[in-house]
């Protein structure tokens, strides 16, 4: 319990840091989220998108200006067709402080401690403590994903509650209780009120039926009449209905056609954002094949402000080192793991939530070129638990040596490639301590929590040494 308060306390810390010293405005899509809830406090009703809630022209021009003393935030609108519950919730704030900013910014900070204690409970249904652990600091801890959670947006909210969602049919796959509805009851309600807050929860759906289906399949086992299963069905289909069946008819309503949840609206306004098909025009497939993955990589460790506050060449070697090391440990750990039985079933649950937020952030970037990895945040407690279980797989010869032999293929092609000082030392030095690992056993508990530690030190450095001084005015 120490370790968790103290995970939770450092994030807090952080997390208020982030809040008060990131200048006003710089995070991508605050503004945007501001008026929405601007609306919402001061008009007592949801906005409408409509044409002239883009205006290219006049964000990049405050954007370039830093919102400097005069720019307007006025231009951002176009994210008025979000669900709208995190909005609502936020707005007795923005009235009782004014509309003050850092206020806002500390609710989300506050959903953010609360995803941490989410985070912890799934993994321990799952890991073993220490992995849990690191799960939790791991999404603590990293830079950009507490910049996110630093700022107004509704990502804080709609990350809890996929990540509550995953835990609940976890829990009731691994842990199940034949004898109530209300566990059932509990994740329709968490899913319903998840659909009314952002639309990356739709791409977690899935997980839902996957869950239905193999909570129906023991079900008959007890009961060939699949009574229990049609109970399991309208006990989670009620409460998701009754909370998003009215957002849906209201959108209908509104932008009409079968455009639920005005996102058609959306891309028929956005004009001047760069497509994908414009980009391949101008620059061809090696280009955007290179650009998304650069900025995938980069965007999703730290790259800050509206993408233009980029840290270190090093430190990103130094986490691209640390993502290969602990991949190759996750596969390893992942081998061991696929066996039948609750963990067979857990693995395919957190496979699929992996893959709806990939399948929805290569979706969104076959329309637009969004090259942002924080749109892979949804999907952030199965990436911690890869992770943090790949770090702790390392202490394992066979891991070590595999990981030890990529970076020593990292190393000769940089030596090739690029060959910079740094670079080259960093990956000699992560060949040959991933080689002498085996050796290292008294030391592998504290290698495992100097990552953490290391993290939690770079969110303070990407604040302190790149954000504050490249976007101040």
């Amino acid at each position: 319990m120490l370790w968790h308060r103290a995970i939770v306390l450092t994030y807090l810390v952080i997390g208020v840091l982030f809040a008060v010293y990131t200048p006003a405005w710089q995070a991508p899509d605050e503004p945007a989220h501001y008026n929405y809830i601007h609306v919402v406090a001061t008009q007592g009703v949801l906005p409408v998108l409509q044409a002239g809630d883009y205006n290219q022209a006049e964000q990049t021009a405050a954007i370039v200006a830093r919102f400097g003393p005069g720019t307007s935030i006025e231009a951002f609108r176009y994210e008025f067709h979000q669900p709208p519950l995190y909005y609502v919730l936020a707005a007795p704030l923005f009235r009782l402080t004014g509309g003050a900013l850092l206020p806002l910014r500390l609710f989300s900070v506050f959903l953010g401690g609360l995803l941490l204690l989410v985070v912890h409970r799934a993994a321990m249904l799952i890991v073993r403590p220490a992995i849990a652990l690191g799960a939790m600091a791991f999404v603590a801890f990293l830079p950009m994903h507490i910049a996110m959670l630093a700022a107004v947006n509704n990502d804080s909210l709609a990350e809890l509650l996929i990540a509550i969602m995953l835990w609940q049919c976890l829990r009731l796959l691994i842990r199940p209780a034949p004898g109530t509805l209300w566990p059932w009851l509990w994740l329709g309600i968490v899913t319903g009120l998840g659909l009314i807050t952002k639309s990356t929860v739709y791409a977690m759906l899935p997980l839902l039926g996957v869950t239905l289906l193999l909570a129906w399949r023991d079900s008959h086992r007890h009961d060939p009449t699949w009574r229990r299963a049609a109970s399991l069905t309208f006990a989670v289909t009620l409460p998701l209905l009754l909370l998003a069946l009215p957002w849906w008819v209201r959108n209908l309503a509104v932008y009409g056609g079968a455009d639920f949840l005005g996102l058609n609206r959306h891309e028929d306004i956005v004009l001047g954002q760069l497509r994908t098909s414009e980009f391949l025009a101008q620059e061809g497939w090696v280009s955007l094949g290179t650009r998304f993955v650069t900025w995938t990589f980069r965007s999703f460790w730290g790259q800050f402000g509206w993408m233009s506050v980029l840290l270190d060449s090093r430190i990103y070697t130094a986490l691209l080192i640390l993502s290969l090391a602990a991949g190759v440990g996750a596969g390893w750990a992942l081998w061991r793991a696929w066996r039948p039985g609750a963990g067979r079933r857990a693995l395919l649950i957190l496979t699929l939530a992996m893959l709806g937020a990939v399948g929805g952030y290569l979706w969104y970037n076959l329309g637009f070129v969004q090259h942002q990895g924080r749109y892979l945040f949804s999907a952030l407690l199965p990436a911690a638990l890869g992770l943090s279980a790949g770090l702790a797989a390392l202490a394992q010869p066979s891991a070590s040596r595999t990981a030890a032999a990529l970076a020593a293929g990292g190393l000769l092609l940089s030596l090739a490639v690029a060959p910079g000082r740094w670079t080259l030392l960093l990956w000699a030095a992560a060949v040959i301590l991933l080689a002498l690992l085996p050796r290292l056993q008294r030391w592998h508990g504290l290698l495992y929590r100097a990552v953490f530690a290391g993290l939690a030190g770079l969110c303070l450095v990407s604040l302190f040494w790149f954000i504050v001084p490249q976007l101040r005015l």
